[in-house]
């Protein structure tokens, strides 16, 4: 692969404001395929660009697809240590399976017990509605202070049509999600947990002699598939969200309120499908990685490298990375003391005019300011440009 590379330096004081990249995406050459469900969004995992969707802002009941901020949340504790696999949850009468509503239960039974990890494979694999609801009030203290809690860490990502009423998904009054959100939230289970995202991939764990929990997302027998999570209520219909590496390329996929579980998965594979047909995730830095070194004026150093904060991607349509060219814009001249991780300007992803993609280029080492002799030879050169 070739990109065209090409700096411009701009003489300002001021830092360029840009906190995270910035994505656009040129449209594909062939139709999506005729999808019929409620609701839909197809997202590029490593840019976030939403590559096709219909309805992806409609709040929609999302059943059991709730049950991922559920996990979402023990992924967290459990990450930051606030608690431990091995903690044993105790099955309270709150918590218990109501057969008679036709919930989809882990089962274990009143006042008996399972350590957490157990308790977040029941909610992830088997979509228990007992083992979200007793994990919750161990977790939250009760299922009310934990469904606040869904709705606080729903705002910090930003998932702006997406409200929770419970922990489990069971159809309540103002209890709903958006395709697009969703898609939101699989991203930050993917990216910020990645010890327990496997679970979402588990077609079956033997938790006991007497449960096995069984997912039922029908795309799991796809090696590329490895995750994630399904829902159904009759208000709901059959949802379902997916996500797919191939090569260095994820998606995931986010479809609403189909008629049967088999079209759930027929649809969400036709969506993958066409993205990984029609589409390409192209890396163009990583984190701390060296882009450039550039001259640094009345420093201990004579040179500066700048890379960006972290990896940077676009998407772009197949066969198109070699007319992408990447243009970056540095404030000049660039002056010490400078300090790790300060802005020194933008890195931008042009395909055919469109700008795809913008990152902030920042300073990957601290540098401090040269002696009194070196920033006056320094100076004097500045004077002279």
């Amino acid at each position: 692969m070739t990109l065209s590379l090409s700096s411009r330096h701009v003489g300002i004081t001021m830092a360029i404001i840009l906190s995270a990249p910035v994505y656009a995406v040129l449209p594909p050459t062939v139709a999506l395929p005729q999808l019929d469900n409620k609701a839909y969004a197809l997202v590029d995992y490593s840019t976030g660009q939403v590559l096709a969707s219909a309805n992806p802002d409609a709040e929609l009941p999302p059943a059991s697809l709730t049950k991922m901020m559920t996990s979402y949340i023990i992924g967290q504790d459990l990450s930051s240590g606030r608690f431990k696999e091995q903690d044993i949850v105790r099955m309270n009468a709150t918590a218990l399976c109501q057969s008679q509503l036709g919930e989809s239960c882990m089962r274990i039974p009143l006042n008996g017990s399972a350590p957490l990890l157990d308790m977040l494979r029941g909610i992830v694999i088997q979509s228990g509605n007992d083992s979200a609801r007793a994990a919750a009030e161990y977790v939250g203290g009760s299922q009310q202070a934990f469904t606040e809690r869904m709705n606080v860490e729903a705002k910090k990502l930003g998932m702006h049509h997406t409200q929770f009423m419970n922990v489990s998904g069971m159809p309540m009054s103002g209890h709903f999600a958006s395709a697009y959100d969703l898609t939101t939230l699989a991203r930050a289970i993917i990216h910020e947990q990645p010890q327990y995202f496997p679970i979402y991939g588990q077609r079956q764990y033997r938790y006991s002699p007497a449960i096995l929990l069984e997912s039922h997302n029908p795309l799991l027998v796809d090696p590329t598939v490895d995750g994630m999570k399904t829902g159904h209520t009759n208000e709901a219909g059959y949802c379902l969200v997916v996500t797919q590496k191939i090569g260095n390329m994820r998606l995931i996929s986010a479809v609403l309120g189909t008629k049967t579980r088999a079209e759930s998965g027929i649809q969400s594979k036709a969506l993958l499908a066409w993205g990984f047909n029609q589409f390409e995730t192209l890396n163009l830095s990583t984190k701390n990685q060296v882009l450039k070194t550039v001259p640094l004026w009345l420093g201990q150093n004579n040179t500066l490298d700048i890379g960006t904060r972290d990896s940077f991607a676009i998407t772009i349509p197949r066969s198109q990375r070699q007319n992408v060219r990447i243009q970056t814009t540095l404030i000049t001249p660039l002056k010490a003391p400078i300090i790790q991780n300060q802005q020194v300007g933008t890195m931008t992803a042009i395909l055919d005019g469109h700008v795809l993609g913008t990152a902030p280029l920042i300073a990957l080492n601290h540098v401090q300011e040269g002696s009194v002799f070196k920033r006056l030879i320094d100076y004097v050169k500045l004077l002279l440009i």
